[in-house]
């Protein structure tokens, strides 16, 4: 909605100066949006495109996406890093949302999850800097290994 507002403001503000519009109105009462106010929405809408296009990414239907957030994650925290242009409403948005953002996923469990995830996602695989996911994998593999072939075993001797 905010986008098309700023895609539709100069149609807006010229319509706004028309005296044939103007006099329906009550002037005095309406909010007067200002060149700074617009500002402020376009800088907000470009901090957040990145959140609808993560947003597509990681509902997609076709694919698993479990192994996407983590990297998804890592580069929002990139986006959202304060910068040395920018303003002051930018720098405190960033850092709003940041605070909000970087509280999710903490879970050992899950973030651990989300890590082999990763690794095993043929588009992150290398891209993920721990090396201890990759041993955890291969003790993961070895102990279902060992425990299948306990199984296959017990299996075959009650045949």
């Amino acid at each position: 909605m905010l986008e098309r507002f700023t895609e539709q403001y100069p149609a807006i503000q010229a319509a706004s100066l028309d005296q044939r519009l103007r006099k329906n109105m009550d002037m005095d009462r309406l909010a007067r949006l200002t060149e700074e106010d617009f500002r402020k929405a376009e800088d907000f809408l470009n901090l957040m495109k990145v959140f609808y296009t993560s947003t597509l990414c990681v509902s997609s239907e076709k694919s698993p996406t479990c192994g996407q957030i983590l990297p998804i994650l890592k580069k929002l925290e990139a986006h959202l890093a304060v910068k040395e242009g920018d303003t002051v409403f930018v720098s405190n948005l960033k850092k709003q949302v940041w605070a909000n953002l970087s509280k999710r996923y903490q879970n050992d469990e899950i973030r651990n999850f989300l890590q082999v995830a990763t690794a095993l996602d043929p588009r992150f695989k290398h891209k993920l800097d721990n090396d201890t996911i990759w041993d955890q994998i291969q003790r993961n593999l070895i102990e279902q290994v060992k425990c299948t072939t306990v199984l296959f075993q017990l299996l075959k001797s009650k045949i």
